[in-house]
This record gives structure tokens, C-alpha cells and sequence, in this order.
């Protein structure tokens, strides 16, 4: 098993405990999130692998200090992205033709609604990041892996476990509930 050659490289039990704890918790979403990127199940589960190894081996104290659960599910959600974009950024270094290069042409983002990303362009990522914490945790959730993680609808539901319709509901009733929260008066 994965896991005991993770708690191998912990010293104290009560450490084993906690991160077998979080490991469990965490794990599928992570790899959802790596999945959305990367296309590829192995890659993902790579992804997934690397983030806990260096978790294990040499960034536990300052996880372990972790009290709060959405820091701690941001935390790991922000690494297994990372990761998976510098899998991602290394393969298609070795893909891209030499004029696409040269180029420099970014990837496209999708179209989002207009008053919404003027908002967000407005609003400091902390402040942004603190707002969308003060929602309820479903909308909390949806908007969080939609617009920071980046990932789809379809790969945010299947994050949340749930349809892309409600998904879909989520992210437009949370996104109205964060323009309120930010002083907007203007519809989502």
C-alpha cells in the first residue's frame, strides 16, 4: 500500500495518525483536481503521490500546524495544481513545436460573465479569497475549485461528488452571494 511507504518517513505516531487521517480525506479530491489538468490517470496519481512524499518527507510540521480544514484542503489543493502544472509545463515543453514556442502563446482561458471577472480583475486575490471563504460551503466549494483551482463545471461537480446541473447552480448562486459579499450591487 501507497500509504505505509508515506508514514514510513514519519517518526512519531501521533504524526502517522494525522496525516494517514488526512490522506484519506483528501486524497480523491486532490486527484480529481490533478486529473482536470492533466488528462491522464497515471499523471494525476503521480501528482497526488509527489504532494504527499514531499508532505511526508519534508513539509509536515508546517501541515500538521495546519488547524483550520479549508486551509488545509486549500494547502493541498494549491500543491496537487502546482504539481500537476509542472508535470503538465514539463511535457508539453518537450511537445510543442518550435514556432508555437516562439510564439508564446498561452493556453485560453474560458469566457467568464463579464461584471463577474471585472470584479474579480478589481479585487486583490486575498480579499477575494476571504470573501469567497465567508460563503456557505457549498457555494464555498463550487466557486473555489471553478475559479482558483481553474478546473471545468464538469470537473468541479465531479470534485463535489454531485451533478454539472447543481454545479452549475452552485457556481451561479455563489457567484451572486459573492458580489454581495464584495459590495456589488450588479448581478452575476
Amino acid at each position: 500500500m501507497v500509504l505505509s511507504v508515506f508514514l514510513a518517513l514519519l517518526t512519531d505516531e501521533g504524526d502517522r495518525q494525522l496525516f494517514e487521517q488526512i490522506y484519506m480525506r483528501y486524497r480523491k479530491q486532490m486527484f480529481v483536481v490533478a486529473r482536470g489538468f492533466l488528462r491522464n490517470d497515471a499523471d494525476a496519481e503521480d501528482a497526488v503521490h509527489d504532494v504527499f512524499v514531499r508532505i511526508a518527507s519534508t513539509c509536515w510540521e508546517t501541515v500538521s500546524k495546519i488547524a483550520d480544514e479549508t486551509d488545509l484542503r486549500n494547502y493541498l489543493l494549491k500543491a496537487v495544481k502546482n504539481r500537476a502544472l509542472n508535470i503538465l509545463d514539463r511535457s508539453e515543453r518537450r511537445t510543442i513545436p518550435l514556432q508555437d514556442a516562439e510564439d508564446g502563446q498561452a493556453r485560453p482561458k474560458p469566457a467568464e460573465d463579464d461584471t463577474f471577472a471585472a470584479v474579480c480583475a478589481r479585487t486583490e486575490e486575498t480579499r477575494l479569497l476571504q470573501a469567497i471563504r465567508m460563503l456557505p460551503e457549498r457555494y464555498c466549494d463550487a466557486l473555489y475549485y471553478r475559479y482558483v483551482l481553474e478546473l471545468s463545471v464538469p470537473e468541479t461537480a465531479r470534485a463535489l461528488e454531485q451533478s454539472v446541473a447543481a454545479t452549475k447552480k452552485q457556481i451561479q448562486r455563489g457567484k451572486k452571494k459573492l458580489l454581495e459579499i464584495l459590495g456589488e450591487d450588479k448581478d452575476a
